[in-house]
């Protein structure tokens, strides 16, 4: 869990790429084009207040039957905790706890598209995928207590384990030209495996990056 974030995110990033070069020698034509979007986040359990990154895709595999296409996917995206703080009494101490902070993900991972054209330069593109979560945590927790006689003050990071995730996204595509197009969409991210929780080597619970997103970007046709 403690081990190098920038390790982790190259090494899932191989493992991604080494499955897209498999799956470009499949009987198919080569894709044109990319796709990059910022993503706003609503999240929806108790952990998690807001979240705002950016997506980027690489379309590296097309079917020659129906057009579907197979994307590389990354990005980057913060997202806030919650800032909670309050007081619970514990037999005859009172603890004081507050929790502040935020986490950078780096997700990496495969797309599958499938584009359906609604005029000459409008299109609509469905959209499921799943990704590797590498989470750099920055959440900090607070602990104070005190029986009135004796106190004890801990602080440390909140520890949050690698998950996986998957979204489901419905973009309209606008041609701006030949090029290039202006994307608008929205999606679903839900957990699929979810990273344990920690604060001070005990284990907290689990983390959750279920969330309800928007998406605004620019794919290139080139």
């Amino acid at each position: 869990m403690r081990q190098n974030i920038v390790f982790r995110f190259f090494a899932a990033t191989f493992v991604i790429l080494s499955v897209a070069v498999s799956a470009q020698e499949i009987g198919a034509k080569k894709p044109d084009g990319s796709r990059y979007s910022i993503q706003v986040f609503s999240p929806e359990g108790d952990n998690w207040d807001f979240g705002a990154g950016l997506d980027a895709r690489w379309y590296f595999w097309e079917s020659e039957k129906n057009g579907s296409k197979i994307a590389f996917t990354t990005g980057f995206s913060l997202w806030d905790a919650k800032n909670e703080r309050g007081t619970m009494p514990v037999d005859d101490v009172v603890v004081d706890v507050a929790i502040e902070g935020d986490a950078l993900l780096w997700p990496v991972g495969l797309s599958v598209s499938q584009v359906f054209d609604i005029s000459p330069d409008v299109s609509l593109i469905l959209e499921a995928g799943a990704s590797y979560v590498v989470v750099s945590s920055n959440v900090t927790g607070e602990a104070y207590a005190t029986d009135g006689m004796d106190s004890l003050y801990l602080k440390d990071t909140i520890y949050i384990d690698d998950s996986f995730v998957g979204q489901v996204s419905a973009d309209v595509l606008w041609n701006l030209n030949e090029k290039s197009s202006l994307s608008l969409g929205i999606g679903y991210q839900f957990d699929i495996t979810k990273g344990d929780v920690s604060w001070w080597d005990t284990d907290i619970g689990e983390n959750e990056f279920g969330a309800l997103f928007v998406q605004v970007g620019v794919a290139l046709h080139i």
